[in-house]
């Protein structure tokens, strides 16, 4: 990741929208929604952006209609 780099700027280059967030002294929870195939790789990319202290999870919590075809970048 550019050493400029951000979370907001890593998550939303994606097209994820923030949905939620929820936060305590030692740590926060960020929600976003985004399609499953604009997410792959950013495991890596954030681990890098973190030095690998970042904890994250995606999860699937519906399907859409994509459109139009990904043409093969469909997750």
């Amino acid at each position: 990741a550019d050493a400029d780099m951000n979370f907001a700027d890593l998550i939303e280059t994606r097209g994820a929208v923030r949905t939620g967030e929820y936060s305590l002294s030692r740590y926060c929870v960020l929600r976003y929604e985004a399609a499953l195939a604009a997410l792959l790789g950013l495991p890596d990319e954030l681990a890098t952006l973190t030095e690998h202290s970042a904890k994250h999870w995606i999860v699937l919590s519906h399907y859409a209609l994509v459109t139009p075809d990904p043409g093969g970048r469909a997750a």
